[in-house]
């Protein structure tokens, strides 16, 4: 029942990605890309290193901008593709950097999807940003919980999409493999 819709989806999300590309010298093209680690740390704290990693679904880099877009089939939150925008290219403002997720399971998506609408400004702020934040984070001593007014709770329902009421309980499962 869903194949259809993810093949349609799909077909819309490539002339969604022509119309965006057709002008431009494509450079590289990567699929479920990796971060480059390259035995180099991101980032050094005293004797710490730290290396990003993590995987977008597809990497383009054209003469004229990147794009890093993660392939969806329900929410996502902003931070991670500005996590991705840092993993790829650190400070890097040489070229415009487009994070996206394209969501395949919503038929509206092509529609509305415009690639200016996920332009990462200033890059190297956000950066500075997150490197501030380790420091931080590996300046004091113990690891500090969040307070709880910091925390959201999530508005997923798992009964509702895997009516987890109707499992059977594990100790309650009986009888031989045959069964």
């Amino acid at each position: 029942v869903i194949i259809p819709r993810f093949v349609s989806n799909i077909e819309k999300f490539f002339k969604v990605l022509y119309e965006e590309l057709k002008d431009k010298k494509i450079l590289r093209i990567e699929a479920e890309k990796g971060a480059k680690i390259e035995n180099k740390a991101y980032f050094k704290y005293d004797e710490i290193e730290v290396l990003l990693n993590g995987r977008a679904d597809l990497l383009i880099e054209t003469d004229k901008a990147r794009y890093i877009i993660d392939f969806k089939t329900g929410s996502y939150k902003d931070a991670q593709l500005i996590f991705y925008a840092i993993m790829f290219y650190g400070s890097d403002n040489s070229l415009p950097i487009y994070s996206t997720a394209y969501n395949f399971w919503d038929e509206q998506e092509a529609k509305n999807f415009k690639f200016e609408k996920h332009l990462i400004d200033d890059l190297a702020e956000k950066d500075s940003q997150f490197k501030e934040l380790l420091t931080e984070f590996f300046k004091n001593e113990y690891y500090v919980l969040p307070k709880k007014s910091a925390l959201k709770e999530s508005a997923y329902d798992f009964n509702e999409y895997y009516r987890y009421k109707n499992i059977i309980p594990l100790e309650k499962m009986t009888g031989d493999e045959d069964e």
